[in-house]
């Protein structure tokens, strides 16, 4: 037992030299393996979070949802602010536990019980690379004039050869990628102080039926939830630090590169969304910036989608083998890859990639509750040894954690407000509250699991 408590596998047998492919899958991190400086979580997640989905976001503030910009910022870093703070503070829990972002949830949800929140991000994951790739290859198409399918196979393969390689590989990727992209969106952003009119307001396109309260509300949760969207991979990018690493440390600089990162990323947005709405990278070329800099832009996003993407396949790679998939986890990457390649063409070629954006979007409800649930079992659950051998026990199927989730998840779908897929009543009759799905479903969830995680000490320790 002590083995396999060790990896979840049973080998203890560390590399002597750093490995060129990451054999290391789900199991634990062993003491000999532990790597890194803290400085690379600010790096990654820096790259990660400068994104065209943030400058989107932000961009939505202002052009469609019709805020002025100092509200628009507020709600932009409101929102990124709570988002960060909630992957941070689950990075934070990596080195200590030394276990990838769903293992830990094992611990609330039992072994079986996990299956769910797993499936739920591996779909979440490959979709939203799948989204990435198409959003690639437009980028590259705004620049060179290539077939759909060949972009597809090629940024595709790029991405998923970072993620095969695995975890050493990315924050080095990564961490090139921050200073490039650091470089390239400081001059676009420049050229942005000089060429917006700060004092230019939209109102005439906002949402009458949200008015400014509920525009404000939902700018606030869709860039909480692009946050959040990383979630579930938190911990996967700080398992290997040293195991003496400080959480407060580690969420420190987590949090910086998130927030940093997403902030500028959405207040930019909202400044361009003052002159035109940016739906495509190509809008970035076409009557908003000039040629030379729209090309500089579109280099910057088409770098900032592979910085996402690789984060999206390993850890979709990861929750792969966490459902049980017996595969080594280079060839889970792979796999993934490929589908997720598949997707994309099939998205990119069939008008659908708005429709399938929403829809991740709508999948993405899941994300509140699960995080609520985990960042409470940081706080009521078991630590060390006891928590360990819990990840890897098999005969504890089902935890409250599943419950929780459930209940959550379904006390929020009255404030669900997709309108392509579905508006729930809260959401119909009071539509100036804004999207309150993931915070409705992350405080019910929290409630709800703090309450069963506490019967379920009493009963473990009455049965010792």
């Amino acid at each position: 037992m002590e083995r396999e408590l060790l990896d979840g596998t049973g080998s203890t047998t560390p590399p002597a030299t750093p490995e060129l492919i990451e054999s290391k899958g789900i199991e634990l991190v062993g003491p000999d393996e532990r790597t890194g400086r803290l400085r690379d979580q600010t790096t990654l997640w820096f790259s990660a979070n400068v994104q065209f989905a943030a400058l989107t976001a932000g961009a939505l503030s202002t052009a469609v949802f019709g805020l002025d910009l100092l509200w628009a910022s507020v709600a932009i870093v409101l929102g990124t602010g709570l988002g960060s703070a909630a992957l941070a503070v689950l990075a934070g829990a990596g080195p200590r536990i030394g276990a990838a972002q769903l293992v830990q949830s094992r611990g609330p949800f039992g072994h079986l019980g996990n299956l769910l929140p797993a499936a739920a991000f591996f779909l979440t994951a490959t979709g939203w690379f799948a989204v990435s790739v198409v959003l690639g290859v437009f980028t590259v198409q705004a620049l060179v004039d290539i077939p759909f399918a060949v972009g597809c196979v090629g940024f595709g393969v790029a991405i998923v050869a970072i993620a095969v390689f695995g975890y050493r590989v990315i924050h080095s990727v990564e961490k090139i990628l921050s200073v490039i992209l650091l470089v390239l969106f400081l001059v676009v952003t420049v050229y942005a102080l000089f060429r917006v009119d700060f004092g230019v307001s939209v109102d005439g396109l906002a949402d009458a039926r949200l008015g400014v309260g509920g525009a404000f509300a939902t700018v606030t949760a869709i860039c909480a939830a692009r946050c959040l969207g990383f979630a579930a991979a938190a911990s996967d990018y700080s398992r290997y630090l040293p195991a003496d690493s400080r959480p407060r440390d580690v969420s420190r600089h987590v949090f910086l590169g998130s927030f940093i990162g997403g902030t500028w990323m959405g207040v930019l947005g909202a400044a361009l969304g003052l002159v035109a709405i940016i739906g495509s990278p190509a809008d970035l070329i076409t009557g908003l910036l000039p040629t030379a800099l729209g090309v500089i832009a579109m280099i910057a996003l088409m770098l900032s989608t592979a910085a996402s993407s690789c984060i999206d396949i390993y850890s979709s790679s990861l929750a792969t083998l966490v459902m049980g998939v017996p595969v080594k986890r280079w060839v889970s990457a792979l796999t993934v890859g490929g589908l997720g390649v598949l997707a994309a063409w099939y998205a990119g070629t069939n008008d659908y990639y708005r429709s399938f954006e929403t829809f991740l979007i709508f999948l993405g409800y899941w994300l509140g509750p699960w995080v609520a649930i985990m960042l409470v079992q940081l706080k009521v659950g078991p630590r060390g040894e006891e928590l360990r051998r819990l990840l890897y026990d098999r005969s504890r199927r089902f935890g409250p954690g599943l419950i929780a989730w459930v209940v959550g998840f379904a006390a929020a779908i009255p404030f669900m407000n997709q309108a392509d897929i579905y508006i729930g009543p809260f959401a119909k009759a009071y539509p100036g509250a804004g999207d309150l799905t993931s915070l409705v479903g992350a405080v019910v969830a929290a409630l709800v699991y703090t309450v069963l995680a506490g019967r379920e000490r009493q009963r473990t320790g009455a049965d010792r």
